[in-house]
């Protein structure tokens, strides 16, 4: 049996919410291998700031920034690409 922790579950949701208004507001279409990345990077995140005590609206902010980072380094990769 799988035991699952409240906070694993709320820090994927920030992860998908994040990228969810990234997409929204870079205007590209939702991409599911970027939200299962920031997914995993959240709940990650979450994790660490679990242990050292943080509360969830840190976890939530902490996310969007992660997500933003993220997105940030998809555009110069994706623009080194075109520059090839």
């Amino acid at each position: 049996m799988t035991v699952t922790i409240p906070w694993k579950i709320a820090a994927a949701q920030s992860g998908r919410r994040a990228a969810d208004k990234l997409f929204e507001h870079d205007g590209r279409p939702s991409d599911a291998r970027v939200k299962t990345v920031l997914q995993s990077i959240c709940t990650g995140l979450a994790e660490l700031m679990v242990e050292h005590g943080e509360e969830d609206a840190a976890i939530d902010v902490a996310a969007a920034a992660m997500a933003d980072a993220f997105l940030e380094r998809i555009v110069i990769l994706e623009t080194a690409r075109i520059l090839d």
